[in-house]
C-alpha cells in the first residue's frame, strides 16, 4: 500500500445504496482496512450510550470509536491453559491497520478524544495508544513492538516489546479536549509528538523490528479517533522488500544454487533440508522454520559470519 495514507472515516465518495443506506450504515460501522484484535472499533456519527457532549463534534463528522467499556469486557477462552475460562480479558483493545507489513520509515498520527464520562475502573487504565511496525500477533496491549501511550491523567510512555523506554508527565494536559497524537519511526529512532510538539524519543540500539503496520488502541473506554494519517518521511524510504524461508527451492549443488535467478524464490537449499510450518502468529504467513547445510540467496552464499555494512541490508 503506497504512502501517504489517510482516513477521516467519512467515505463521502461512496453512493447511497438502493435501500437508502450510506457506506457506513451498510457496513455496520466497520471502518476500512482495520482488524480488531481486542475491543470493537466502529465508525460513529455521535455517541449514543452515554449521550456525551463531544466538543467540535460537527466539524469532526464521522469518528472511529472503541466501544467496549469495563461493564462489557469479553471473557477469556483458556484453550491453551494458563488461565481460567470465563475470566474477563486482561488485554486492552487495539486494532491493526491492514496496511503494509513492508512499511519502514513513516509517521502515524490521528486526532483523539479520551472518554472521561465512563467511570474509570481500578486496574483498567484510560489511555490512547499508537503502535508502529506491527508484523505478527502478540497477546499484549498492542501487537506492535513499538508503542506510545497518553493517559487521561497526563502521563505518557514509550514502549518497546512490553518494556517502558521513556516516560513523563505532560504539563497542563486537558483530557476533555481533542488532541493530535503522532508517533514516528525513522530507522531505529522513535519520536512522540502531541499537538505538533515533540514530547520525547528513544533509540532502539538493537534495531529489533525495521518494518511493519500501524496499530491503534485504548483502554476499555469509548475513546474517539479521527483524521488518521500515515505519512512518509523526507529523505527516507518507506518501502522494503521482505522474503520468508518458504520462498526457496532445493538444489542439487551449490553451483546450481549460485546460478539460479528466480526472483520469486531467491533462496536455495542444499543438502539435508528440514522445513516446518505451524502456528498462527504471523498475519501474512504462519510461523516457519527451515534448516539446511548451505543457504544461498540469489547467487550469494550466506554464512552466519556475514556482516552487512549498511543498516537494513
Amino acid at each position: 500500500m503506497p504512502l501517504p495514507y489517510k482516513d477521516n472515516f467519512e467515505y463521502d465518495d461512496y453512493s447511497i445504496d438502493e435501500k437508502g443506506r450510506d457506506y457506513v450504515e451498510r457496513r455496520g460501522g466497520t471502518p476500512r482496512y482495520t482488524t480488531d484484535q481486542i475491543g470493537a472499533f466502529e465508525v460513529v456519527t455521535k455517541e449514543t450510550k452515554l449521550n456525551r457532549d463531544i466538543p467540535n463534534a460537527e466539524p469532526h463528522g464521522n469518528m472511529l470509536m472503541q466501544k467496549i467499556t469495563p461493564d462489557m469486557i469479553g471473557a477469556e477462552w483458556s484453550v491453551w491453559g494458563g488461565g481460567e475460562d470465563g475470566s474477563a480479558a486482561d488485554v486492552n483493545p487495539h486494532t491493526v491497520l491492514g496496511g503494509d507489513f513492508r512499511w519502514v520509515n513513516y509517521k502515524a498520527s490521528f486526532d483523539f478524544l479520551l472518554d472521561t464520562d465512563t467511570q474509570q475502573v481500578e486496574g483498567r487504565e484510560n489511555y490512547v495508544l499508537i503502535g508502529l511496525r506491527q508484523v505478527k500477533s502478540a497477546w499484549s496491549d498492542s501487537s506492535a513492538p513499538y508503542n506510545a501511550r497518553i493517559y487521561a491523567d497526563g502521563r505518557y510512555e514509550l514502549w518497546k516489546l512490553g518494556n517502558i523506554e521513556k516516560s513523563g508527565t505532560l504539563k497542563g494536559f486537558n483530557n476533555k479536549e481533542w488532541h493530535h497524537l503522532a508517533f514516528e519511526a525513522k530507522e531505529n529512532n522513535f519520536t512522540l509528538y502531541l499537538d505538533g510538539k515533540e514530547i520525547d524519543s528513544f533509540i532502539d540500539e538493537d534495531a529489533t523490528v525495521m518494518a511493519g503496520r500501524v496499530a491503534i488502541g485504548s483502554g476499555y473506554y469509548q475513546t474517539l479517533f479521527d483524521n488518521l494519517h500515515i505519512d512518509k518521511l523526507k529523505r527516507y524510504t518507506y518501502t522494503s522488500e521482505k522474503y520468508d524461508n518458504a520462498q526457496g527451492k532445493k538444489m542439487n549443488s551449490e553451483e546450481e544454487a549460485l546460478s539460479q535467478k528466480d526472483k520469486w524464490n531467491p533462496i536455495s537449499y542444499i543438502g539435508d533440508w528440514e522445513f516446518l510450518q505451524s502456528g498462527y502468529g504471523h498475519f501474512n504467513r504462519t510461523l516457519m522454520r527451515a534448516g539446511t547445510e548451505i543457504p544461498v540467496w540469489n547467487g550469494v552464499t550466506i554464512t552466519h559470519q556475514d556482516i552487512a555494512k549498511q543498516q537494513g541490508t
